[in-house]
């Protein structure tokens, strides 16, 4: 197969990205659907964990703990397998992510349709480390945050909610780890913009009780 440029194409929704290892013809450590157009800094598909060496129980069993569930599915005919995910790939890795048509590209498309339609729970953040030649992961930190807030994100992408919380009305921000430092420490000016046709406000207003999540601030 040969490789194809994804910047300079228009990205739809259900366009198929691999995982590319640089330097290779066609080396990667997984693949998956781009979620919303025109971006594919968010994937559903499958991550390889069975590379170089079977995936360690017990971080498997973290994941089914902190997501609800963790589907593997075969990925190479020797029966390595791949974990069911989301993924969220770093900007500075966007360059590494690959298209290879053909027929079989074509097929593995068709295949992980249904993981566009009902994304799976687990999601990592991904970047490639140049150092040791690989595709590391961890934890999305949406799976930090309450349900109904992740819920939230997870159709949305970056950007800012509104929690009214037994503290309160908090403010929540998803955002890259760049925007976030650079935020810190500034003054907050809250807008909030009514939408005529509805008289909604624009800003998503959830109801949480904090005192139950200690893990979010």
């Amino acid at each position: 197969m040969q490789e194809r440029e994804p910047t300079r194409e228009t990205i739809e929704r259900g366009t198929l990205f691999f995982l590319w290892h640089p330097g290779t013809e066609q080396i990667f450590s997984g693949y998956g659907l781009a979620m919303r157009p025109g971006s594919n800094e968010l994937l559903s598909g499958l991550l390889m964990v069975d590379r170089p060496r079977p995936a360690d129980p017990q971080w498997l069993a973290e994941v089914e703990a902190t997501f609800g569930e963790c589907h593997l599915v075969p990925m190479t005919p020797a029966g390595g397998r791949g974990i069911s995910c989301q993924m969220q790939i770093e900007p500075d890795s966007l360059p590494h992510l690959r298209r290879f048509p053909g027929e079989k590209t074509a097929a593995i498309q068709r295949a992980l349709k249904p993981l566009l339609e009902n994304p799976p729970k687990p999601a990592f953040t991904l970047r490639w480390d140049d150092k040791v030649r690989a595709w590391c992961s961890r934890f999305a930190p949406l799976a930090e945050l309450p349900g109904q807030i992740r819920e939230v994100f997870e159709r949305t992408g970056y950007g800012c909610l509104a929690a009214e919380a037994n503290v309160g009305v908090v403010h929540v921000c998803h955002a890259l780890d760049a925007d976030v430092e650079d935020f810190a420490g500034k003054p907050v000016v809250c807008q909030w913009q009514l939408i005529a046709a509805g008289q909604r406000r624009a800003n998503t207003v959830l109801k949480w009780d904090f005192t139950s999540s200690a893990g979010v601030t």
